[in-house]
This record gives structure tokens, C-alpha cells and sequence, in this order.
């Protein structure tokens, strides 16, 4: 699709978390207005990390809450601050900011990782599979610097084998030591 070679430009231009995911909105309106039988949306998460005054700016539009971990503390929600991109011409966008001051490290995911997440047989239904993401990170995050192993530590091997990538990746490292990542969901 589309979104992904916009993606890049959009950084670029915009930096801003809130006029990023405004923009990409912009583009997936244009999308949904020529063809109305069909409406195309998609989750994001976009983050600014500034590492010289050590803040992050963020905006999670309507994706799993991205996970962040700062050395001994306990680990932050990134939780959603818009809806989906794609769903409504206009967004109500609201823009979050974090500061940390050791080092830190982001888990972003989609839906797929919670959904093979082995649960305890008494897991509650109404409970959320993104605090037992968080509590099985929390102990290994720090001490394993491969995201590969980190996987293989929480899933089963079937469920290894079963999940196929599905997410775009796009980061930026900015003139002034800033960085930007965006993560996009399936497309639906």
C-alpha cells in the first residue's frame, strides 16, 4: 500500500507527532474518497525521541499501547491518545510527552504478539494481555539486547513459527539527535 512510501516524506517535512499522524490521516481520506465501498484505516504509533533533553513525544493512534522501560522503574503505557488513522476526515489527536532519565528501551507490538501470548488457565477475561506483556518484559528487557530472543522468550515455538511480520517500519535519526520511529499496524 501506499501509506508506507508516504510515510518517510511525511517525517520528514513534518517531525511533529500530531502533524504526522494528521497528515497520514489526510492520505488515507484521499483513499477512502475514491472508493466508498470500501474504507481503508490502519493503527500507529509515532514517537519523537529527543536523546539530548531525553524526552519523548508520542502519539498512539488506536494501536496496543507501546510498552516503555526505563532502568528500575516500572514500565510506561504508551497508551492511545487518537483513533485509528483512516476512520473519520477529522481526527481528535492529543499528543503525549514523556521524560526519563536513565536508559531506557520501547517495546512496540501489534495485536498479533498479545493474541499468541500464553495466558494462566485462571487469566481473567477482563483483564488486559498487555500487563502480562509487561510484567514478562519487565524482569528481561534491561538484559537482552536481541528483540529476537526477547520473542522467543515469551511465545511458544508453534506460535513463533506462526506469526508472519505484518508491520511496516519506519525510522528516522533527525539532524539534531532526535529520532523518529512510526510503527503501522495491519492495514484493514
Amino acid at each position: 500500500m501506499f501509506i508506507s512510501s508516504v510515510m518517510q516524506d511525511t517525517i520528514t517535512r513534518y517531525v511533529s507527532p500530531e502533524f504526522v499522524i494528521t497528515e497520514l490521516n489526510r492520505y488515507m481520506n484521499q483513499l477512502n474518497g475514491k472508493k466508498h465501498s470500501v474504507s481503508y484505516y490502519f493503527t500507529a504509533i509515532y514517537l519523537l525521541i529527543d536523546t539530548e533533553r531525553k524526552t519523548i513525544e508520542y502519539v498512539n493512534a488506536g494501536h496496543p499501547p507501546g510498552l516503555l522501560f526505563e532502568e528500575g522503574k516500572p514500565p510506561v503505557y504508551l497508551n492511545p491518545g487518537a483513533c485509528a488513522v483512516g476512520f473519520f476526515d477529522q481526527m481528535e489527536i492529543t499528543k503525549q510527552t514523556f521524560t526519563y532519565e536513565r536508559p531506557i528501551r520501547i517495546v512496540l507490538y501489534t495485536d498479533g504478539l498479545l493474541e499468541e501470548l500464553p495466558l494462566p488457565e485462571d487469566f481473567p477475561e477482563e483483564e488486559l494481555e498487555t500487563g502480562v506483556l509487561a510484567e514478562r518484559l519487565q524482569s528481561r528487557i534491561h538484559e537482552e539486547p536481541d528483540p529476537e530472543r526477547i520473542v522467543e522468550l515469551l511465545l511458544p515455538r508453534k506460535s513463533r513459527n506462526l506469526i508472519k511480520t505484518t508491520s511496516a517500519w519506519s525510522s528516522l535519526r533527525l539532524p539534531d539527535r532526535r529520532v523518529a520511529i512510526g510503527e503501522k499496524g495491519e492495514t484493514r
